[in-house]
């Protein structure tokens, strides 16, 4: 298994929503932010410290840390990872959600932590499809934002997990510890959508720790 890329690792692990240390007296001092150059979350008090680094917001839907999808899209391959509808603009969540109880069912379910999905999604967080594609042996720079490569003229246009990872012989290929064997993994080759920034993104590279 291959280890995430250090801007990947400090977004969906880093704290969010906690006060920042280095601005304890001042109001609105959550830290909301995350700087892919310095890989870490920051308050919108520190932001003007980090004007020439690449920022993302992060906020709050349901108790959970969300990016906005149109965000997170251009650093990497948003594709089958399930989005939710917050004031009309699509979220992603970082990482699972706490579940109450292990689902047993044969439903379409998450390919990494078995939360139950709409179809035709694969994954219910960024972090489940990174930890998957590793997990499969995948290389993560395809679905990482290159610089230089040109996005698709439909996001997504690869094909599915489902339907990709079928063994030479005609069976499904099954993801290991998964309870049901209709699930197919997915690999990297079905996740190979580059993103490219728009002009007016503040994201102008990604930086690895």
């Amino acid at each position: 298994m291959g280890m995430r890329p250090g801007w990947v690792g400090g977004l969906v692990e880093e704290s969010f929503f906690v006060g920042c240390a280095a601005h304890t007296n001042r109001k609105k001092n959550e830290k909301n932010i995350f700087c892919l150059g310095c890989c870490a979350s920051i308050c919108p008090h520190c932001a003007p410290a980090h004007r020439h680094h690449p920022l993302i917001q992060v906020r709050r839907y349901v108790y959970n840390d969300v990016v906005r999808l149109d965000d997170l899209e251009r650093l990497i391959d948003c594709s089958f990872v399930q989005p939710y509808t917050i004031n009309s603009a699509k979220v992603i969540f970082l990482k699972p959600r706490p579940q109450s109880r292990p689902f047993k069912g044969s439903g379409n379910v998450c390919l990494t932590c078995d939360r139950i999905l709409q179809e035709p999604f694969h994954f219910c967080c960024l972090s489940c499809k990174v930890d998957h594609v590793m997990v499969q042996g995948g290389d993560l720079s395809n679905i990482l934002y290159v610089p230089g490569r040109r996005r698709p003229a439909a996001a997504g246009a690869g094909s599915s997990p489902r339907s990709s990872c079928r063994s030479a012989a005609g069976g499904r290929a099954r993801p290991t510890g998964r309870r049901s064997p209709d699930r197919p993994p997915a690999t990297a080759s079905t996740d190979r959508v580059a993103v490219h920034p728009p002009p007016r993104a503040i994201y102008t590279h990604v930086m690895c720790c």
